[in-house]
């Protein structure tokens, strides 16, 4: 059943899609443009761009634990980007399930997009958009939308280490409870890679404090570590570790989850 402010809600979450697609598709339309006016003698600079294309990740893992309690894992994990001279566009899927004795113990289900937009070398612009539900926490929807700046301080192929500085509008719906919490806040973010051989380590750490009160913060670390076994397949294990210091429904400040996968790379 709906409740009275779902379509306000949903009519929210439109016009934030839209604005993120706008963002997105604006600068390839301006970088058509801008090939179709070039001259003729110009012809050769173009050979220096980046040819845009769609590389990524796909992962999961499903195990079935029969001892003193019977438990049922499932997790799936999906990782898109296309890098291209003007932007850079990410999309990222996670899902997991965990059941004990037919009964729903955790149930998390998060999706990213995020574009970026070059305006140097080294300094971007970016916008961002996360929905996530996560029955552990007992949230029913969380909807981020952030906005800012990023400078990468490494851009070489197997290392790569960038920062991100920006604003955030986030709106959390509990269970149980038939008010929506809305707040304003900052975002710091983190982003390091690494790869040496067929071994590669990644990591992305956020963190979100109120803009109202910077003592009420949110905190999220991704790492994982990944074995590749041949060009494609590879062998991972990862570790998400959350931090709310004022949470609003359960009394855990703390959520920590390790996977260990198998994946494809294409």
């Amino acid at each position: 059943m709906l409740r009275q402010t779902g379509i306000t809600q949903i009519m929210m979450r439109i016009v934030e899609t839209m604005i993120i697609w706008l963002f997105l598709l604006l600068p390839y339309i301006m970088a058509e443009d801008k090939d179709k006016s070039a001259d003729k003698p110009k012809e050769p600079a173009k050979a220096q761009q980046r040819p845009s294309k769609w590389s990524g990740t796909m992962e999961g893992n499903k195990r079935q634990q029969i001892a003193d309690r019977e438990t049922h894992n499932a997790m799936f994990k999906f990782d898109v980007y296309r890098d291209s001279t003007y932007t850079k566009l990410y999309l990222g899927l996670f899902y997991i399930r965990v059941k004990t004795d037919e009964v729903l113990t955790s149930f998390n289900r998060r999706g990213e997009v995020k574009g970026e937009y070059k305006l140097t070398n080294r300094f971007s612009g970016y916008l961002q958009q996360i929905l996530e539900d996560n029955q552990a926490r007992k949230l029913e929807l969380l909807s981020r939308l952030s906005f800012g700046m990023g400078y990468h301080f490494l851009k070489q192929p197997n290392l790569k280490h960038s920062l991100y500085l920006g604003g955030t509008y986030t709106s959390e719906e509990y269970l149980n409870r038939p008010t929506i919490k809305r707040t304003h806040g900052y975002q710091v973010s983190n982003s390091f890679k690494c790869r040496y051989k067929s071994l590669e380590l990644m990591h992305k750490y956020n963190y979100l404090p109120r803009s109202a009160d910077i003592k009420e913060y949110k905190t999220r670390s991704d790492g994982s570590i990944r074995l590749y076994l041949s060009q494609y397949l590879y062998v991972g294990f990862s570790l998400i570790n959350e931090y709310d210091n004022k949470p609003v429904v359960t009394g855990t400040h703390h959520s920590a989850t390790s996977l260990l996968t198998i994946g494809y790379k294409f």
